[in-house]
């Protein structure tokens, strides 16, 4: 085994990611040595290739880390000289870890002196840990670009810096989750394991939190993060289980709360618990897809007892704040119900990998829509802005390097799984701004994608759309009287994504005659010319007056029930176009649709119009 790291440290200039593997191998077989001279000899040799590849470049940049390094390589020395190799085993986490820390500074400082090479070289360390090339290929597609145009580096590399962030926040309270899970389990050793690693990658966020929250406020979550580590230890002096258990809970929940404050979204009980639900439904399905095989068989013990875990997890915060929930809407609470306790079984009955994934989903909109209902903060409209811009520089990544589909998967992603969520609070500021993001969003880009324009054009249509997006989340998050104009009774209404009338007549963007039309109008008629010539022409008539139809709606619930009778018949008759595949389909059907219509709404009234009215006029005439 000791052999095995020879070869890494020939290759230590050529990639750090390969160094940080050998460092992370060699400590892990320390702790399977059989004698104590064995594990110090391994433990030397890890020692070594930190020095030769990773400690030049922490003594100048980041000495702090590269202190905290050298004293755990002591600390472990010591505890195999004493024999205590599972103590041996939980340090080793801080040699592991620390260097993911030391790996984010120095990609910064990569950024600082503008030098592309030096900056892949040194995220190698994240990408290899974090299997990048496998399960990301957004930030993939940002590497990527970097390397074929490193002029690239200033424009892409904040895109990574967050998307690794986001990682990092997550890992700091899932390893107390998985802590507790341990706790469930009766393995204290193991929950040791998770509360050392939570610190470690605590240590990364760390001057990041500082500048998000405050040095109080992060010096504070860095503190709980070293208190949940000291807990675990405590299981050693013969605490009980059950009070582990409680201590760790609460260390958890402030943890949580701080690093969601981090993410911009405030401590109320009901933004917390959507945020909370939310991480939840993500862990469920990053481990669920590597619990399982195609066969239903279980090819990992622990990321099945996970993904039950964080499954349980999610229905449990939901019925904690059940009262605060269901005061934003109890239909949508009764629906993510329903949805979370059948993720639940699906995971027991170790269903198909799809039919888990697109469950959590469809509860992860719907937690979207609920986090609509909790204000700015709660909803977090700071987040969902940054996604879209994180998403839409992904996506001129993935077309400069040739990836299309990538590109146009994630424009799409930006649309409809982030703008949508803007365009209501958007729409009552600026309805024009939304409209304009919407349609060069969702039409103009994904069009030019399919149709193959070039680079430049591409690049320039999302330089446009950014500027846009700046000026909307201006409006949106800092409203005032001197940079917002006043809205029109018409603008202040326009919201629900192009759904006005249907979304104030069932209440909901996410109700599913909303959902209904908004899929035909993307998944049919904006995916062919007809389609979009249409939409074109109907936006500009619709929009003339659905505002004031749907402010009359909101003011008379008589009203409002009125218009829902009327939609009745015309969604019966949109949803043939569900069938529409191709451009002959989606022009044939769509004309039979509107002629429908136009019998039920027009000849159909006009012609018992007729038929009174020559009634009328008969009886008149006997008289």
């Amino acid at each position: 085994m000791v052999l095995l790291l020879v070869p890494m440290i020939a290759q230590a200039e050529a990639n750090l990611g390969d160094d940080w593997a050998a460092i992370k191998a060699g400590a892990g077989d320390a702790t399977k040595a059989e004698t104590t001279s064995e594990s110090l000899k391994i433990l030397a040799e890890t020692k070594s290739l930190y020095v030769s590849s990773f400690a030049s470049a922490a003594q100048m940049h980041d000495p702090t880390t590269h202190k905290v390094i050298m004293a755990c390589y002591e600390d472990t020395k010591s505890q195999y000289e004493n024999g205590d190799k599972a103590q041996a085993k939980l340090i080793k986490q801080c040699l592991e870890k620390s260097i993911y820390t030391l790996g984010m500074v120095m990609m910064e400082v990569s950024v600082s002196e503008n030098d592309a090479d030096k900056y892949l070289d040194w995220s190698k360390v994240v990408q290899k840990k974090f299997k990048v090339a496998d399960k990301d290929p957004a930030t993939q597609a940002l590497f990527t670009a970097i390397k074929n145009d490193p002029s690239q580096l200033g424009v892409y590399s904040d895109v990574i810096r967050e998307n690794m962030l986001d990682i990092f926040e997550l890992k700091t309270v899932e390893e107390l989750e998985e802590a507790l899970i341990k706790y469930g389990e009766g393995d204290t050793q193991s929950a040791k394991k998770y509360a050392y690693e939570g610190l470690y990658y605590y240590q990364t966020l760390h001057p990041y939190a500082i500048e998000s929250i405050g040095n109080s406020k992060a010096n504070q979550l860095l503190n709980y993060m070293i208190e949940a580590k000291a807990v675990s230890d405590s299981a050693n002096d013969g605490v009980s289980i059950s009070q582990l258990t409680s201590e760790m809970k609460s260390i958890k929940k402030e943890v949580e709360k701080l690093v969601q404050e981090h993410n911009g979204i405030d401590g109320t009980p009901e933004a917390l618990a959507l945020a909370g639900i939310a991480d939840r439904l993500h862990l469920v399905q990053v481990e669920y897809v590597d619990a399982i095989d195609d066969s239903g068989n279980i090819i990992n013990d622990m990321e099945y007892a996970e993904t039950v875990a964080f499954a349980g997890g999610a229905l449990e915060i939901l019925e904690e704040d059940e009262a605060v929930l269901r005061a934003i809407s109890s239909t949508q609470f009764n629906e993510l119900y329903t949805i979370l306790s059948d993720i639940i079984t699906d995971v027991d009955n170790k269903a198909p990998i799809a039919t888990v994934l697109n469950s959590a989903d469809d509860a992860t909109v719907i937690v979207k829509s609920l986090q609509s209902g909790t204000g700015e903060a709660g909803s977090n409209l700071n987040g969902y802005f940054d996604q879209i811009n994180r998403l839409l520089l992904s996506a001129q990544a993935a077309y400069s390097n040739g990836d299309s589909d990538l590109a146009f998967e994630l424009v799409s992603q930006a649309y409809l799984d982030n703008y949508e969520f803007l365009e209501a609070p958007l729409a009552e500021v600026n309805p024009s701004l939304m409209k304009t993001i919407e349609d060069n969003m969702r039409e103009e880009l994904r069009n030019m994608i399919k149709s193959g324009a070039s680079y430049n054009e591409i690049k320039t249509q999302i330089l446009f759309l950014t500027a846009d997006l700046e000026t909307a989340q201006d409006a949106v998050t800092i409203p005032t009287a001197a940079t917002t104009p006043a809205a029109s009774p018409q603008e202040s209404s326009e919201e629900g994504g192009g759904c006005l009338i249907a979304t104030a007549a069932y209440g909901s963007e996410m109700a599913p005659q909303v959902q209904m039309l908004r899929e035909i109008r993307d998944n049919q008629l904006m995916n062919t010319e007809s389609g979009s010539a249409f939409m074109g022409t109907f936006n500009e008539l619709y929009y003339s007056f659905s505002p004031y139809i749907a402010d009359m709606e909101r003011e008379s619930p008589m009203f409002k029930e009125i218009v829902k009778a009327g939609l009745t018949p015309m969604l019966s008759t949109l949803a043939i176009m569900e069938n529409a595949e191709s451009e002959s389909e989606v022009l044939g059907l769509g004309l039979s649709v509107i002629a429908l219509n136009l019998g039920m709404y027009i000849a159909a009234p006009a012609m018992m119009f007729y038929g009174i009215s020559k009634k009328i006029k008969s009886v008149k005439l006997s008289k």
